[in-house]
């Protein structure tokens, strides 16, 4: 899973975040987060500016200590893994994991017990050694079933992932979108960055064209994969780079 050089900008504020946020002054019950690899994600989300790389970085670290997401257990989500709206899947063919999010399936869950699944599958992956994810986004159901939490659901997992999981996403697949949500995000991209703007694809609208991207035995039924098993034996299964 190959990422970018590392900038002069960005290796100096890296050197910045761990003189301001030491490793070894980090909660023991937390002490593999603050990895080379996290400093160079926080400096890398405010292209090395450190006031606000320190700002995130110091946003995150509190959160963490007053909600202590590396503590969720699995039985804690194990409802929210019986879901379709998030699912995990295997690989993609640059080897990052694969979680598809399909809006319009219905879900039973709270808020809170959709963020809580959404914390859980970042922290055990980046348990596991993965720095990055690719997202499917399947719009196939859309409309399907309506929802009135899945509006406070969306902006809570947005905010999750930009503010205390920044830079985690590898690609972002854009699958069987309608074509006014394909006018939308084309609109969208002008005001991207362009690191943000080269991770979205158009993923088509047939497994087939998904295959370019991961194959089908990596994506979930639920996005017209063969994938075999559920949810959270997907992510139990998924191999760990610290031994591979």
């Amino acid at each position: 899973m190959p990422t970018a050089k590392v900038t002069e900008k960005e290796a100096a504020c890296v050197t910045a975040l761990k003189g301001e946020y030491p490793a070894s002054k980090a909660d023991p019950a937390d002490a593999g987060f603050l990895s080379d690899s996290t400093y160079l994600r926080f400096a890398r989300a405010h292209d090395g500016n450190v006031k606000k790389a320190s700002e995130l970085l110091g946003a995150t670290l509190r959160w963490r200590k007053q909600t202590k997401p590396y503590a969720i257990t699995m039985e804690e989500v194990q409802n929210a893994m019986k879901q379709t709206t998030m699912y995990c899947g295997g690989r993609c063919n640059i080897g990052c994991p694969v979680i598809a999010m399909v809006p319009g399936m219905q879900n039973d869950c709270t808020v809170e017990e959709r963020t809580k699944q959404l914390v859980y599958i970042m922290e055990e992956t980046h348990r596991k050694g993965y720095e990055r994810i690719t997202w499917i986004i399947d719009f196939g159901a859309m409309g399907s079933h309506r929802d009135e939490r899945s509006k406070e659901a969306r902006k809570e997992t947005m905010k999750i992932l930009q503010d205390y999981y920044p830079e985690r996403m590898a690609r972002i697949l854009l699958y069987r979108t309608p074509w006014y949500i394909r006018m939308l995000l084309g609109a969208a991209k002008m005001f991207m960055d362009a690191r943000t703007a080269a991770k979205v694809y158009n993923a088509g609208r047939t497994i087939e064209a998904l295959e370019k991207f991961v194959d089908r035995d990596q994506v979930p039924p639920v996005c017209g994969g063969t994938m075999k098993g559920s949810a959270l034996s997907h992510l139990e299964e998924l191999p760990s780079l610290n031994s591979e």
